[in-house]
């Protein structure tokens, strides 16, 4: 005891240290667990509300300590004249301050974007809180954003795939958009205020088997389903809603937004397809290639006042299907090797998808590649003499002239 007390009197930061871990430690002992304090929410849900302007549903996490570490979840709902005034009266409910640090989700209705909805306006409470962080996802449903939270909240109870993980999927497909509130804000305050918000939609589940692993975890949760409720699937139509100023422009189907997409090229997967080939290997049937690698590049300038924007787009593909009208094809694709004038009809229809996707953006008005920025920043001075010469009711992209250059390399 005497040693220890020469070492305690030679060594004051002992002291130091035993003074804070009394001073701190022994409040934090006696304190009540913070999830006693807070309520963990994951996912946010806006609806048109009927007794009030908004309808918010939370999906909550719901700790509970067993042998099993299972996941349970709930979905609180409450209604507001304003989201802050719904999450207050949701704390109310909920008797716990409501935090979305753990936040992943944001589902928005398609009944409030039809009617005109601002949706910076729908966020503006959620992107204020400091907890939230810019990776959060955002998703919209023609369902009612509640249900689409409570076929979550039953993803998630029964470890199966879960909501977060379909949402993040988004970043690699190519035929889909991953939109986060850091890609929301940088095309909201960006020159062309076009944004895009992928739809989700609830199937009915046609009785998919789970695992002993999967079953045993969702009977010992408590979140098997009432028997005659029904149960439906999340899932991702492909689909995206096309926003402009916050409210909603218009729509794209699945083919549409991959057309646009394999210009843009932010995907890492995907495949594309060939229909009715005109080369000599397989001729008339239909290919699909899947994608192993891409790199894109633009180059704009301007030549006789004309903005002229090259895209060169170079693909890494493997022939992973060949279909016929006339049944099997015989021919073996791991011995049959692609010519050059098979690989330029390959690069040809790639290029046709890629002339389609500007079609699409001419007609519908809209710039969701960015083209003013790479036409700007080639020549500011001729860009603005070139919109200065347009009126309100043309589009700035109805007179930029695109090339587009592929390299096709099949495995």
């Amino acid at each position: 005891m005497k040693d220890f007390l020469d070492k305690v009197r030679h060594s004051p930061m002992i002291l130091a240290f035993f003074a804070i871990a009394i001073f701190f430690g022994m409040p934090a002992l006696a304190r009540a667990s913070q999830v006693d304090e807070y309520s963990i929410v994951i996912g946010v849900g806006i609806d048109k509300g009927e007794s009030a302007a908004y309808d918010v549903s939370f999906l909550t996490f719901v700790p509970i300590p067993d042998q099993n570490f299972t996941e349970r979840y709930k979905v609180a709902s409450s209604s507001g004249e304003s989201i802050a005034k719904a999450v207050n009266d949701a704390e109310l409910y909920l008797g716990k301050e409501i935090r979305f640090a753990h936040i992943k989700t944001v589902v928005l209705s398609m009944e409030l974007l039809d009617e005109g909805e601002d949706v910076s306006k729908l966020l503006d409470f959620l992107v204020r809180e400091n907890d939230i962080t810019a990776s959060t996802k955002i998703v919209t449903t023609k369902t009612k954003a509640k249900e689409f939270l409570d076929s979550a909240k039953a993803l998630d109870s029964e470890s199966s795939t879960k909501i977060s993980q379909i949402v993040s999927y988004n970043r690699d497909s190519l035929y889909s958009v991953d939109t986060s509130f850091e890609s929301f804000y940088k095309s909201f305050f960006g020159p062309t205020k076009t944004g895009l918000v992928p739809i989700f939609d609830l199937q009915k589940d046609y009785g998919i088997t789970p695992t002993s692993e999967e079953s045993g975890q969702s009977s010992q949760s408590g979140a098997s389903k009432p028997s005659g409720e029904e149960k439906k699937l999340i899932t991702n139509t492909g689909k995206i809603v096309v926003l402009r100023n916050g409210r909603k422009e218009t729509e794209l189907s699945s083919d549409e937004l991959k057309n646009i997409n394999l210009i843009s090229g932010d995907f890492t997967t995907g495949f594309i397809t060939i229909k009715d080939f005109d080369g000599r290997l397989y001729h008339g049937h239909d290919l699909t290639f899947e994608i192993f690698g891409k790199k894109v590049r633009f180059d704009a300038e301007f030549q006789n006042g004309v903005p002229v924007v090259s895209i060169y787009l170079k693909l890494d593909l493997l022939l992973s299907e060949v279909l016929s009208d006339e049944g099997m094809v015989e021919k073996n694709t791991d011995f049959e090797k692609f010519g050059k004038d098979d690989l330029a009809v390959v690069a040809n229809g790639v290029r046709k998808q890629m002339s389609g996707a500007m079609e699409v953006m001419r007609e519908k008005k809209i710039d969701l590649l960015n083209f003013y920025t790479k036409i700007y920043n080639a020549d500011r001075n001729k860009f603005e003499q070139y919109l200065s010469e347009k009126t309100e009711a043309d589009f700035y992209l109805d007179g930029v002239v695109v090339k587009a250059n592929v390299d096709i390399k099949l495995r």
